[in-house]
């Protein structure tokens, strides 16, 4: 597991998050899309359509197919949501 800070321009808020560093990012955005969404109340109907996630670290887009430990995330990366 990994500890991981994503800001989302979107609500202008930083959450944290414990990932399985093993995972594939599609996975890990799923599961941020999930619980934000439920947090927030947002629409459930939207899915994880139309989501990107980026490494402020690294200045990059997420491969959606490659593991999060593959793409250097790490404890105390910075993720951004968009």
């Amino acid at each position: 597991m990994v500890h991981v800070d994503v800001y989302v321009p979107a609500v202008d808020c930083q959450y944290e998050f414990m990932l399985e560093e093993t995972a594939a990012a599609e996975e890990a955005m799923k599961e941020i899309v999930d619980i934000l969404q439920k947090k927030l109340g947002g629409d459930k109907t939207a899915g994880q359509e139309g989501f990107a996630l980026y490494s402020c670290d690294y200045g990059r887009r997420l491969c959606l197919t490659d593991s999060l430990e593959g793409q250097q995330v790490k404890n105390g990366s910075r993720l951004l949501l968009v």
